[in-house]
């Protein structure tokens, strides 16, 4: 009997990872038929740039061509007229000579048929062109300086395919009972653990009655009732129902914050060993843990349940601006 369990684990395992592999692979192909489709249109927009200036340059040579054309039929009559006054008296000659000088003035330019900027600016079509197209292709893409881990989500929780935001939905009997997945607290971790420095995020929780949001060490219980304090590995800030907010000591320390925050803004210092929590739209502190222990710690996201829809709006990841930063290369 137990081979045969262990053979169903196994094949119920072998399944869900061949499943997860599929829907990984339509995730991956449909980021890059976006980036193809930025791609196309980006290559045409350019394509087309080009050929309007071509359309423009010819027509300013054809205007070109045709003013030379205008001013040879005008000299040639001009010549005509001259030579039927070689024929008359010398005075009468240079009299109207000098009506001539004055009237079909000459000049070694006029018969240029390239006129100035006549020629196509290559260069500013094909000059850096893989940059250009890269820091425009920055201001379509989103960077998210944490990622949640799906291996780790409750079986009541669903996640984004972009990985960046959770909320509470029915149970999902299909997920597998893998030993990184939290069976009853209705959380998610990051995707890895946080290392030397500082690490900022924020995080949207919008008009949510209730929602958890911190640190976890990466050893943490994961398996049945959990104690969510600081002294069972959570450090954290938690909303509850009646606006109250709470620094997860033990017991919890109620915190009070003037304005509610739609916004939470989240700061770990690994070198001070400690971890703050501020509303971004003020910078306005509501509170900081101290004396973190030296073990790796992991982001932490609880969305609660969903209280029959009052407090179904997910918890969401703030994606960061990306800045290209370009710098003179250094000599050797």
């Amino acid at each position: 009997m137990e081979k045969s369990n262990y053979t169903d684990v196994n094949v119920c395992g072998h399944t869900e990872a061949q499943e997860q592999t599929r829907l990984t692979r339509d995730l991956i192909k449909k980021d890059f038929e976006q980036l193809r489709h930025f791609l196309r249109l980006e290559e045409t927009a350019r394509i087309s740039m080009l050929e309007d200036e071509a359309v423009m340059k010819i027509e300013i040579m054809e205007e070109k061509l045709e003013d030379l054309s205008n001013n040879i039929v005008s000299l040639s009559n001009t010549i005509q007229n001259r030579e039927t006054d070689l024929e008359r008296e010398d005075i009468q000659f240079l009299q109207a000579y000098k009506n001539y000088t004055k009237s079909v003035p000459y000049s070694p330019q006029d018969s240029n048929v390239v006129a100035p900027d006549s020629l196509i600016d290559v260069s500013k079509h094909v000059g850096n062109l893989k940059f250009k197209v890269w820091e425009k292709m920055l201001g379509q893409v989103q960077y998210s300086p944490i990622i949640m881990d799906p291996n780790s989500a409750a079986k009541w929780l669903k996640l984004s395919d972009d990985l960046t935001s959770v909320h509470y939905r029915d149970l999902q009997s299909d997920i597998p009972h893998n030993p990184e997945r939290f069976d009853l607290c209705v959380c998610v971790l990051g995707n890895e653990t946080l290392g030397a420095g500082i690490h900022c995020w924020e995080v949207e929780v919008g008009n949510k009655t209730k929602w958890d949001l911190g640190v976890v060490k990466e050893s943490v219980s994961r398996q049945g009732v959990l104690n969510v304090n600081s002294e069972s590995g959570f450090w954290a800030l938690a909303f509850r129902e009646g606006g109250q907010y709470s620094a997860t000591t033990k017991p919890w320390t109620k915190v009070y914050i003037k304005r509610k925050p739609h916004r939470i803004r989240i700061c770990l210092n690994n070198s001070n060993r400690e971890i703050s929590f501020y509303d971004p739209f003020d910078m306005t502190h509501i509170y900081t843990f101290s004396h973190l222990p030296t073990e790796k710690l992991v982001p932490f996201f609880s969305p609660c349940v969903s209280d029959q829809g009052s407090n179904s709006e997910p918890l969401r990841i703030v994606p960061v601006k990306v800045a290209v930063a370009i710098t003179p290369e250094q000599a050797d």
